[in-house]
């Protein structure tokens, strides 16, 4: 063997291999290089990709209305493998809904770093009717996720993102165009893991906050869950209801679940043991999951 070629094999062995700078967000001058939306997963017209540490949590939890209280510091209940401190109002299943749909549409519009819209057409994407109070709530909402901090380490991918939800955001009077801006560093959280929650399924929930999260929660495992107590689904959704109030809304917001899932060819099924006082659950596939049945 040529005395050249040993010594380029010998480099090529310790070559570092190329990493995604998805992956490695330290290396902040490659991320710079990117659009947010490049940063992201594929997503398609019917679904929303969420990251797990949001539905598997009560990051995003179920708020009575005149209830939002401000935290500091909070320790989010999760069901394992995150540790999550937040700061700032707490969040809903409507927060949600704004910040996946404003993801998507950064995505969908290819952005390189600014997401331009008007209130209007947020409104009409995510199929609420157009008037002054839907604009308001829809801002109300945006400069919530903005002010929100959040610490979120996940620590089986030793992943750490701390920042805000979105990063900034600006309103033209004049042309009435929102400029919403987000932290590129926030795409990581996606980084194998996250879950695709079909829009039709959500939308037939309707205002049931914790049939929405119901859904999420189990729609973000890939095998059945069992035995788990019904006492710490109300701390993982948030519910500030007594244990025999939360119980009875339970049942009646998986039935909500199953319902809907049923709608648009999906299984879902469950079941509640009264002597151990937890519930098992399952959501399951259908093949073409396309539209609903009649």
């Amino acid at each position: 063997m040529a005395e050249d070629d040993l010594i380029t094999r010998k480099r090529a062995r310790h070559r570092k291999p190329k990493q995604d700078p998805q992956l490695f967000p330290e290396k902040k001058e490659e991320i710079k290089k990117l659009a947010f939306q490049a940063l992201l997963p594929f997503m398609s017209e019917r679904t929303r990709l969420i990251p797990n540490s949001f539905i598997r949590s009560a990051m995003f939890g179920v708020v009575r209305k005149g209830r939002r209280e401000m935290v500091k510091d909070y320790k989010i209940v999760n069901f394992h493998g995150y540790e999550i401190n937040y700061t700032g109002e707490l969040l809903d299943q409507n927060d949600l809904s704004v910040w996946d749909s404003l993801v998507f549409l950064a995505k969908e519009k290819k952005i390189e770093e600014n997401l331009l819209l008007t209130m209007y057409e947020l409104s009409k994407f995510m199929g609420y009717s157009d008037n002054k109070s839907v604009r308001t709530q829809l801002w109300a909402r945006i400069k919530r996720l903005q002010n929100a901090n959040v610490e979120i380490i996940n620590t089986q991918k030793r992943q750490h993102f701390l920042g805000h939800l979105i990063h900034n955001a600006f309103v033209d009077k004049e042309s009435g165009k929102s400029a919403i801006i987000f932290d590129k560093y926030i795409s990581g959280l996606f980084v194998g893991d996250y879950t695709r929650i079909s829009v039709d399924i959500r939308r037939e929930l309707g205002e049931s906050q914790l049939a929405r999260w119901l859904y999420n929660f189990f729609e973000s495992h890939k095998t059945p869950t069992t035995n788990l107590p019904v006492e710490r689904l109300k701390e993982l959704c948030r519910s500030v209801a007594e244990l025999k109030k939360f119980r009875q809304s339970l049942k009646i917001a998986l039935a909500e679940v199953e319902r809907s899932c049923t709608k648009w060819g999906r299984v879902f099924k469950w079941d509640y043991d009264i002597i151990s006082d937890t519930i098992a659950a399952n959501l399951e596939k259908i093949e073409k999951p396309t539209l609903p049945a009649l």
